[in-house]
């Protein structure tokens, strides 16, 4: 444990590209619970936290005019003064999902990568704790350190044993959802052999040489990478260099067209990404997506 002379924002600088001062970023402070899609929740914030599925679906529900324009925040989970950093999020817009009152809303956010090597590991100071939002430009000052290698709680003397996190629970969480994305993963790999060779691709074969998909049609030959993610953008990022090492790689699998295959419809700026792609650096990538409704892509 280590005390810290340095700010939340000094210490989030740098670890993601898209996440910086010049967003619209706001500073979030979870003290107390409140309905959690429809119903109230009888535990502490904590207890809530330490089932972080339903954290993160009470995270959501927010009255519109305190994340309405918000680009990203960063959360925290607090006992008095002391706020546990608990990830940074994107705020993609608000769901149709209705709320009991006009002024409030569901938010679709999603956690942003490059953070988990703090995530639960940093206490900051809470300024005017009234203001449980507050704008990205008033500086928190990180006040402990966890630098130990281990998730589990430190010792009794740490700042940190207040929170009481029940790793093993979220451990728990994580591992059912890893099972989801692969169930999800596999019956989307089946659904778009099944399109592929009803458009008329041969040779169709899954998982060899790690490649997702692998088809021929028309004397050429194509590889699919397909992603899980809700949206497009998460989908070619994650398969960028997947497909780029399958084709490059010396001795590797070389494709006539690669494609990436998501279960969401791209947005006009995802497709603006693809295009720039393909025409400034030359590459024969195509995103589709996969619908598994009526089974095609």
């Amino acid at each position: 444990m280590k005390q810290a002379q340095t700010t939340i924002q000094e210490l989030l600088k740098g670890r993601n590209a898209d996440f910086d001062a010049s967003k619209r970023i706001k500073l979030v402070r979870h003290v107390s619970n409140h309905n959690v899609i429809g119903m109230k929740y009888s535990g502490t914030v904590l207890d809530l936290y330490n089932d972080r599925p339903l954290f993160l679906k009470y995270q959501q529900h927010q009255r519109r005019v305190n994340f309405e324009g918000v680009e990203y925040f960063v959360s925290f989970i607090s006992k008095g003064a002391d706020s546990l950093f608990v990830g940074v999020f994107k705020n993609n817009g608000e769901t149709p999902e209705p709320a009991a009152k006009s002024n409030e809303c569901y938010f679709d956010f999603q956690e942003v990568s490059g953070f988990d090597d703090i995530k639960e590991k940093v206490i900051i100071e809470w300024h005017n704790p009234r203001a449980w939002h507050q704008w990205y430009y008033n500086q928190m000052k990180v006040i402990a350190i966890d630098n130990s290698n281990s998730r589990k709680s430190p010792s009794s003397s740490s700042r940190f044993q207040q929170f009481k996190l029940n790793t093993n629970n979220r451990t728990k969480h994580i591992e059912e959802s890893t099972i989801e994305v692969a169930a999800l993963h596999q019956k989307m790999q089946e659904g778009i052999k099944l399109c592929l060779e009803a458009e008329g691709f041969t040779d169709v074969i899954m998982e060899a040489d790690h490649i997702d998909i692998q088809a021929k049609k028309n004397g050429l030959v194509y590889i699919f990478e397909v992603k899980t993610y809700d949206t497009a953008r998460a989908c070619i990022r994650e398969a960028l260099g997947q497909i780029l090492e399958y084709n490059h790689f010396p001795l590797g699998n070389r494709a006539d067209k690669m494609y990436i295959v998501g279960p969401v419809q791209p947005l006009q700026e995802e497709l603006q990404y693809i295009d720039y792609l393909r025409t400034y650096y030359n590459m024969n990538i195509t995103y589709r997506c996969y619908s598994e409704n009526d089974i095609t892509i």
